[in-house]
Protein backbone atom coordinates (compact mmCIF):
# COMPACT_ATOMS: atom_id res chain seq x y z
CA UNK A 1 0.00 0.00 0.00
CA UNK A 2 1.35 3.49 -0.82
CA UNK A 3 -0.38 6.47 0.63
CA UNK A 4 -0.07 9.64 -1.60
CA UNK A 5 -2.55 12.17 0.77
CA UNK A 6 -5.00 11.51 3.26
CA UNK A 7 -7.61 11.84 -0.20
CA UNK A 8 -5.44 8.88 -2.19
CA UNK A 9 -3.81 5.80 -1.73
CA UNK A 10 -2.94 2.78 -3.70
CA UNK A 11 -2.49 -1.19 -2.85
CA UNK A 12 -2.90 -4.15 -4.61
CA UNK A 13 -2.33 -7.89 -3.32
CA UNK A 14 -5.11 -9.90 -1.58
CA UNK A 15 -7.16 -8.29 1.19
CA UNK A 16 -10.83 -7.91 1.68
CA UNK A 17 -13.18 -7.28 -1.02
CA UNK A 18 -14.63 -3.54 -0.02
CA UNK A 19 -18.25 -4.39 0.36
CA UNK A 20 -20.80 -3.55 2.90
CA UNK A 21 -19.28 -2.89 6.84
CA UNK A 22 -19.49 -5.81 8.51
CA UNK A 23 -17.31 -7.64 6.05
CA UNK A 24 -14.64 -5.96 6.56
CA UNK A 25 -14.82 -5.78 10.26
CA UNK A 26 -12.25 -8.53 11.92
CA UNK A 27 -14.18 -10.86 13.42
CA UNK A 28 -12.75 -10.61 17.01
CA UNK A 29 -14.27 -7.95 17.03
CA UNK A 30 -18.03 -8.41 16.17
CA UNK A 31 -20.31 -8.07 19.04
CA UNK A 32 -21.59 -12.21 18.69
CA UNK A 33 -19.64 -15.09 18.00
CA UNK A 34 -19.52 -14.65 14.03
CA UNK A 35 -20.82 -12.96 10.79
CA UNK A 36 -24.30 -13.20 9.95
CA UNK A 37 -25.47 -15.58 7.09
CA UNK A 38 -26.27 -13.06 4.59
CA UNK A 39 -22.82 -12.08 4.80
CA UNK A 40 -21.23 -15.20 4.57
CA UNK A 41 -23.86 -16.25 1.35
CA UNK A 42 -23.13 -13.06 -0.21
CA UNK A 43 -19.85 -11.91 0.48
CA UNK A 44 -17.64 -13.91 -0.98
CA UNK A 45 -17.37 -16.47 2.15
CA UNK A 46 -19.47 -19.72 1.43
CA UNK A 47 -21.31 -17.79 -1.01
CA UNK A 48 -24.54 -19.17 -2.84
CA UNK A 49 -22.37 -19.03 -5.97
CA UNK A 50 -19.42 -21.46 -4.52
CA UNK A 51 -16.30 -18.69 -5.10
CA UNK A 52 -14.36 -17.25 -2.84
CA UNK A 53 -12.93 -17.55 0.30
CA UNK A 54 -13.19 -15.64 3.96
CA UNK A 55 -14.12 -12.25 1.73
CA UNK A 56 -10.44 -11.61 0.29
CA UNK A 57 -10.01 -11.44 -3.77
CA UNK A 58 -6.42 -10.34 -5.56
CA UNK A 59 -6.58 -7.10 -7.15
CA UNK A 60 -5.84 -3.22 -6.71
CA UNK A 61 -7.68 -1.05 -5.53
CA UNK A 62 -8.01 2.67 -3.99
CA UNK A 63 -8.92 4.26 -0.81
CA UNK A 64 -8.95 8.18 0.36
CA UNK A 65 -10.42 10.21 2.81
CA UNK A 66 -12.22 13.77 1.88
CA UNK A 67 -13.48 16.78 3.25
CA UNK A 68 -11.17 16.19 6.90
CA UNK A 69 -12.81 18.54 9.64
CA UNK A 70 -12.69 18.23 13.82
CA UNK A 71 -15.13 17.61 16.22
CA UNK A 72 -15.23 19.11 20.00
CA UNK A 73 -12.71 16.50 20.68
CA UNK A 74 -10.35 17.40 18.66
CA UNK A 75 -9.97 14.82 16.04
CA UNK A 76 -10.01 14.25 12.60
CA UNK A 77 -11.94 12.78 10.58
CA UNK A 78 -13.03 12.88 7.14
CA UNK A 79 -17.08 13.62 5.49
CA UNK A 80 -16.77 11.22 2.93
CA UNK A 81 -14.35 7.73 2.72
CA UNK A 82 -14.16 5.54 -0.82
CA UNK A 83 -12.71 2.73 -1.28
CA UNK A 84 -12.76 1.20 -5.24
CA UNK A 85 -10.74 -1.93 -6.86
CA UNK A 86 -10.48 -4.00 -9.62
CA UNK A 87 -10.52 -7.96 -8.55
CA UNK A 88 -10.05 -11.05 -10.43
CA UNK A 89 -13.45 -12.11 -8.89
CA UNK A 90 -12.38 -15.78 -8.12
CA UNK A 91 -11.24 -15.42 -4.40
CA UNK A 92 -8.31 -15.78 -2.55
CA UNK A 93 -5.05 -17.48 -3.78
CA UNK A 94 -7.07 -18.48 -7.11
CA UNK A 95 -6.05 -17.16 -10.29
CA UNK A 96 -8.30 -15.94 -12.77
CA UNK A 97 -10.56 -18.48 -15.57
CA UNK A 98 -12.41 -15.70 -17.10
CA UNK A 99 -11.49 -12.79 -19.37
CA UNK A 100 -13.71 -9.94 -16.89
CA UNK A 101 -12.62 -8.09 -14.07
CA UNK A 102 -14.51 -7.80 -11.24
CA UNK A 103 -15.06 -4.18 -9.87
CA UNK A 104 -15.99 -3.46 -5.93
CA UNK A 105 -16.36 0.04 -4.50
CA UNK A 106 -17.85 1.44 -1.33
CA UNK A 107 -18.94 4.48 -0.20
CA UNK A 108 -19.20 5.99 3.72
CA UNK A 109 -20.54 9.59 4.75
CA UNK A 110 -20.02 10.87 8.50
CA UNK A 111 -22.43 13.49 8.53
CA UNK A 112 -20.50 15.76 10.36
CA UNK A 113 -20.22 13.38 12.98
CA UNK A 114 -17.42 10.61 13.16
CA UNK A 115 -19.47 7.75 15.01
CA UNK A 116 -22.21 7.68 12.18
CA UNK A 117 -21.61 6.25 9.60
CA UNK A 118 -24.10 5.98 6.30
CA UNK A 119 -23.23 3.33 3.64
CA UNK A 120 -23.53 2.10 0.20
CA UNK A 121 -21.15 -0.47 -1.60
CA UNK A 122 -21.34 -2.40 -4.84
CA UNK A 123 -19.85 -5.29 -6.41
CA UNK A 124 -20.26 -6.12 -10.33
CA UNK A 125 -18.92 -9.21 -11.91
CA UNK A 126 -19.00 -12.43 -13.71
CA UNK A 127 -17.39 -15.54 -12.49
CA UNK A 128 -17.01 -19.03 -13.61
CA UNK A 129 -17.31 -22.03 -11.40
CA UNK A 130 -18.88 -24.83 -13.44
CA UNK A 131 -20.90 -25.72 -16.26
CA UNK A 132 -23.92 -24.68 -14.50
CA UNK A 133 -22.99 -22.18 -12.18
CA UNK A 134 -21.49 -19.41 -14.27
CA UNK A 135 -22.00 -16.17 -15.00
CA UNK A 136 -22.83 -12.97 -13.69
CA UNK A 137 -22.16 -12.12 -9.98
CA UNK A 138 -24.00 -8.75 -9.06
CA UNK A 139 -24.38 -7.66 -5.24
CA UNK A 140 -25.24 -4.42 -3.37
CA UNK A 141 -25.81 -2.75 0.18
CA UNK A 142 -26.87 -0.33 1.94
CA UNK A 143 -26.59 0.77 5.78
CA UNK A 144 -25.65 2.71 8.97
CA UNK A 145 -23.75 2.13 12.10
CA UNK A 146 -24.23 4.26 14.77
CA UNK A 147 -20.75 3.49 17.12
CA UNK A 148 -19.26 5.23 20.38
CA UNK A 149 -17.30 4.14 23.37
CA UNK A 150 -20.83 2.71 24.90
CA UNK A 151 -23.84 1.95 22.17
CA UNK A 152 -23.02 0.08 18.89
CA UNK A 153 -25.99 0.09 16.58
CA UNK A 154 -26.01 -1.22 12.71
CA UNK A 155 -27.84 -2.22 9.81
CA UNK A 156 -27.56 -3.25 6.51
CA UNK A 157 -29.72 -4.71 3.46
CA UNK A 158 -27.95 -6.81 0.80
CA UNK A 159 -29.24 -7.77 -2.68
CA UNK A 160 -27.69 -9.93 -5.33
CA UNK A 161 -28.03 -11.56 -8.69
CA UNK A 162 -26.14 -14.89 -9.42
CA UNK A 163 -26.25 -16.23 -12.97
CA UNK A 164 -26.45 -19.86 -13.84
CA UNK A 165 -27.28 -21.88 -16.78
CA UNK A 166 -30.32 -23.96 -17.17
CA UNK A 167 -29.82 -26.89 -19.16
CA UNK A 168 -33.52 -28.06 -18.88
CA UNK A 169 -33.10 -28.06 -23.07
CA UNK A 170 -30.31 -30.13 -23.65
CA UNK A 171 -30.00 -28.60 -27.30
CA UNK A 172 -30.82 -25.31 -26.79
CA UNK A 173 -29.05 -24.13 -22.42
CA UNK A 174 -30.64 -21.05 -21.24
CA UNK A 175 -28.25 -18.47 -19.46
CA UNK A 176 -30.46 -16.83 -16.53
CA UNK A 177 -30.11 -15.53 -12.74
CA UNK A 178 -31.63 -15.92 -9.48
CA UNK A 179 -32.15 -12.88 -6.73
CA UNK A 180 -31.56 -13.49 -3.21
CA UNK A 181 -31.25 -10.61 -0.73
CA UNK A 182 -30.08 -11.02 3.47
CA UNK A 183 -30.51 -8.23 6.07
CA UNK A 184 -29.08 -8.01 9.53
CA UNK A 185 -29.72 -5.41 12.83
CA UNK A 186 -27.70 -5.64 15.90
CA UNK A 187 -27.61 -3.82 18.52
CA UNK A 188 -24.99 -3.21 21.99
CA UNK A 189 -24.51 -1.42 24.87
CA UNK A 190 -21.23 -1.42 26.62
CA UNK A 191 -20.52 -1.19 30.61
CA UNK A 192 -17.15 -0.56 31.35
CA UNK A 193 -16.11 -2.57 35.21
CA UNK A 194 -13.34 -3.08 37.28
CA UNK A 195 -11.30 -0.46 39.58
CA UNK A 196 -10.18 1.62 36.56
CA UNK A 197 -13.26 0.76 34.26
CA UNK A 198 -10.52 -1.23 31.74
CA UNK A 199 -13.10 -4.08 31.67
CA UNK A 200 -15.98 -4.15 29.36
CA UNK A 201 -19.30 -6.13 28.91
CA UNK A 202 -21.64 -5.61 26.03
CA UNK A 203 -24.92 -7.11 26.34
CA UNK A 204 -26.10 -7.68 22.28
CA UNK A 205 -29.16 -8.42 20.07
CA UNK A 206 -29.33 -9.25 16.69
CA UNK A 207 -31.55 -10.47 13.90
CA UNK A 208 -30.43 -11.71 10.51
CA UNK A 209 -32.60 -13.04 7.39
CA UNK A 210 -31.36 -14.56 4.40
CA UNK A 211 -33.82 -15.86 1.60
CA UNK A 212 -31.99 -18.72 0.93
CA UNK A 213 -32.08 -18.57 -2.52
CA UNK A 214 -29.15 -20.98 -4.15
CA UNK A 215 -29.42 -23.24 -6.86
CA UNK A 216 -31.51 -26.23 -5.09
CA UNK A 217 -33.30 -23.96 -2.10
CA UNK A 218 -35.47 -21.03 -2.48
CA UNK A 219 -36.78 -20.92 1.73
CA UNK A 220 -35.73 -17.91 3.86
CA UNK A 221 -34.30 -18.08 7.45
CA UNK A 222 -34.65 -16.00 10.30
CA UNK A 223 -31.97 -15.31 13.55
CA UNK A 224 -32.94 -14.29 16.95
CA UNK A 225 -29.29 -14.07 18.73
CA UNK A 226 -28.50 -12.59 22.31
CA UNK A 227 -25.84 -12.51 23.82
CA UNK A 228 -22.74 -11.15 25.87
CA UNK A 229 -19.51 -9.68 24.87
CA UNK A 230 -16.65 -9.51 27.53
CA UNK A 231 -13.18 -8.04 27.14
CA UNK A 232 -10.90 -8.60 30.42
CA UNK A 233 -8.48 -6.96 28.91
CA UNK A 234 -7.49 -5.25 25.48
CA UNK A 235 -5.75 -8.70 24.08
CA UNK A 236 -8.60 -11.35 25.37
CA UNK A 237 -12.35 -11.49 24.17
CA UNK A 238 -15.49 -14.18 25.52
CA UNK A 239 -18.52 -14.50 23.72
CA UNK A 240 -21.43 -16.34 24.79
CA UNK A 241 -24.41 -16.05 22.18
CA UNK A 242 -28.04 -18.08 22.32
CA UNK A 243 -29.83 -17.83 18.85
CA UNK A 244 -33.46 -19.07 17.64
CA UNK A 245 -33.39 -20.22 14.13
CA UNK A 246 -36.72 -20.51 12.31
CA UNK A 247 -36.52 -21.96 8.74
CA UNK A 248 -39.26 -20.95 6.50
CA UNK A 249 -42.00 -23.96 6.34
CA UNK A 250 -39.55 -26.14 8.33
CA UNK A 251 -38.56 -26.87 12.42
CA UNK A 252 -36.80 -24.55 14.36
CA UNK A 253 -33.61 -24.80 15.48
CA UNK A 254 -31.80 -23.73 19.03
CA UNK A 255 -27.81 -22.80 18.87
CA UNK A 256 -25.30 -22.19 21.35
CA UNK A 257 -21.78 -20.18 20.64
CA UNK A 258 -19.40 -19.52 22.79
CA UNK A 259 -15.43 -18.28 21.90
CA UNK A 260 -12.53 -17.23 23.52
CA UNK A 261 -10.20 -14.88 21.37
CA UNK A 262 -6.42 -13.49 22.06
CA UNK A 263 -5.58 -10.94 20.27
CA UNK A 264 -2.29 -9.46 19.72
Amino acid sequence: KYKVCDAFAIQAGQFKVPFTIESLINPVNLEVFDYGEEIFQLCGYNDVSKVGKIGRDIGIMATGSLFKIENKNGENFGIVNYQIGVFNGNGINNTDNNNRKNIAGRLDIHPWMKELTLTGSIYNGTYNYDTVRNGDRNRWSAGLQFKNKRITVRAEYIGAETGYVDYADLANPVETTFSSKGYYAVAGYNFFLGKEKSQSLMPVIRYDYIDGKTFNNDKGTSYFTVGLNYWPIKYVNCKLDYSLIQHDGGDDEHRIAAILNFKF
